[in-house]
C-alpha cells in the first residue's frame, strides 16, 4: 500500500508540471522603471490602473512607477539606466532628443494641450500682448519650457516667478497672472471660491500653441533590443487610459492607494475633475487623433516653433523623433507581438 500511495503521488506531481514541461518554464516578467512628471495624482492614472488589473503583467512586465526628480538630467537618467521609460511633455522630448537622438518618442498619451495663461478680469489683461511689463507664474525646471516658448512666440516683457505652486501665488495676489493646466491648478482656484467670470482664461490649444503634453520615451538603443516590449508597454497604458475613464470610482481609489502609499495629500474633488477633464485630453474624441499615438502635424508643429525660437538646432524627422506604431490597429493585443 506504501508503495501504492507513492507512486500515485509521484503521477499527481507528474501532472500538475506536466504543462509546463510541455510549454516551457514560465518566463520571468520584464522588470521596467517608469518615472512620472509630476506628484501622484490622477494625471498618470492610465499607467496606474495598467499596473492595478494586470495589463502590464499580461505582457511580460513588472512595471514600477515613480516620481522623477524635480531637478534631475533625465537624459543622464536614462543614459545610466536609473529609468528605462519617463513621462514628458512633447516639447520637453524634443529638446531631450535634440541633446541625444538615442532618446525617442514611444507613445503619446495626451493628445492636446492643457495649458492655459489665467489672469484676473480686473487687472485689463484682455489680450496676450496685455501681459507686457506684467508678474507671470509659471512651474519651474523643464516644465518652464512651455513658458519659454509662449514668451519668445508672443515676444513678451514679463517677469516670471517661478513655483510648482503657481495657483498659491496667484491667489496670493503677487502675480498678474499664470501659466497653469486646466485639469489641475485651474480647479484649484474654483475650490478657493472665485468663480469663473472673476477670471481672463487664454486656451493655447485656441491660440495656435497646442502642443500636446504627456508622451512617453525612452532609449533606441533600449528599444530595438525588445521592440515588441515597448508596443506592449503602450498597449498596456493605453488599455489602462480606457478603464480608468470607465472606471472612474475604481480609479480614484486606486489613485487614493498611491498617494497612501507615498504620503502625497489626495483631494476627492481634484482628483475627480482631473480624471474627468483628461478624458478628452487622452482620447480627443472630437479630433481624428489616436490615443497612444503622435499626431504627426502636432509633432511638426512643435517642432518648427522650437526650431524657430531656438530651443533646439535642427529639426528632427517624424520617424527619427517618433517609433512607436503608426495606427490604432497596433494596439490589438495578438498583433503587439509580432512587430
Amino acid at each position: 500500500m506504501g508503495i501504492y500511495v507513492k507512486l500515485m503521488a509521484a503521477l499527481l506531481s507528474l501532472l500538475l508540471v506536466w504543462p509546463v514541461l510541455l510549454t516551457g518554464a514560465e518566463k520571468p516578467l520584464q522588470k521596467v522603471i517608469l518615472l512620472t512628471s509630476w506628484k501622484q495624482q490622477a494625471q498618470f492614472a492610465g499607467f496606474y490602473m495598467a499596473r492595478e488589473l494586470g495589463f502590464y503583467r499580461d505582457m511580460g512586465l513588472e512595471v514600477e512607477i515613480r516620481r522623477r526628480p524635480s531637478e534631475g538630467d533625465m537624459v543622464k537618467m536614462l543614459q545610466d539606466g536609473e529609468a528605462d521609460i519617463l513621462v514628458a511633455t512633447l516639447p520637453e522630448g524634443l529638446v531631450m532628443h535634440d541633446r541625444d537622438p538615442d532618446i525617442i518618442n514611444i507613445g503619446q498619451m495626451f493628445q492636446q494641450s492643457s495649458v492655459m495663461i489665467v489672469t484676473r478680469a480686473d487687472r485689463g489683461i484682455h489680450r496676450i500682448a496685455d501681459l507686457n511689463g506684467k508678474v507671470l507664474a509659471s512651474w519651474p525646471a523643464n516644465a518652464a519650457l512651455i513658458t519659454e516658448i509662449i514668451r519668445k512666440e508672443y515676444k513678451l516683457n514679463v517677469d516670471i516667478v517661478y513655483t510648482p505652486s503657481v495657483d498659491e501665488v496667484f491667489l496670493w495676489g503677487i502675480v498678474d497672472g499664470a501659466v497653469m493646466m486646466y485639469y489641475h491648478e485651474y480647479f484649484l482656484l474654483l475650490m478657493s471660491g472665485i468663480k469663473p467670470e472673476e477670471l481672463t482664461v487664454f486656451n493655447l490649444k485656441d491660440l495656435g500653441l497646442d502642443l500636446p503634453e504627456d508622451g512617453i520615451y525612452c532609449l533606441k538603443s533600449q528599444y530595438n533590443h525588445a521592440r515588441s516590449l515597448w508596443y506592449k508597454f503602450n498597449l498596456a497604458t493605453v488599455r489602462g487610459w480606457q478603464q480608468a475613464f470607465q472606471e472612474e470610482t475604481r480609479t480614484l481609489a486606486v489613485v487614493r492607494g498611491v498617494c497612501g502609499q507615498t504620503g502625497t495629500s489626495f483631494s476627492l474633488p481634484l482628483q475627480r475633475w482631473m480624471i474627468r477633464k483628461l478624458d478628452e485630453v487622452v482620447l480627443a474624441p472630437q479630433s481624428e487623433r489616436s490615443p497612444g499615438i503622435l499626431d504627426e502635424e502636432a509633432f511638426s508643429r512643435t517642432a518648427k516653433l522650437m526650431l524657430k525660437h531656438g530651443m533646439i538646432r535642427k529639426l528632427p524627422s517624424y520617424r527619427a523623433f517618433y517609433w512607436g506604431p503608426l495606427s490604432s490597429r497596433k494596439f490589438k493585443p495578438e498583433s503587439a507581438g509580432n512587430e
